[in-house]
């Protein structure tokens, strides 16, 4: 007889077999995507998803993205800072929809 698993230890390996992160941190760049981004990202722009290390984010316009292409670096930067190395590895800017 197999012994039970707790669901979530089960799901968030689910999620890592899926190159997908803990839920808690998609939660965290949602409701604190302002202050972990900072300006210009936080005004210009929003997290659309996370999976295996590289972030997709939608910049609002097209001026948004003209200006936000230059700055990727830094916000990768201050993203590790924030969130710990190898959480986000890669920043992908995302024209608007």
């Amino acid at each position: 007889m197999t012994r039970p698993v707790e669901l979530g230890a089960a799901i968030r390996e689910v999620l890592a077999s899926l190159g997908l992160p803990d839920p808690e941190v998609h939660l965290r760049l949602e409701a604190e995507w302002a202050e972990l981004a900072g300006p210009p990202w936080s005004d210009h722009a929003r997290p659309l998803y996370l999976r295996r290390g590289e972030l997709v984010v939608e910049a609002t316009s097209p001026m948004a993205m003209s200006l936000l292409r230059y700055s990727v670096a830094s916000l990768e930067q201050r993203l590790r800072e924030r969130l710990g190395e190898g959480v986000v590895e890669r920043v992908v800017l995302r024209r608007p929809s």
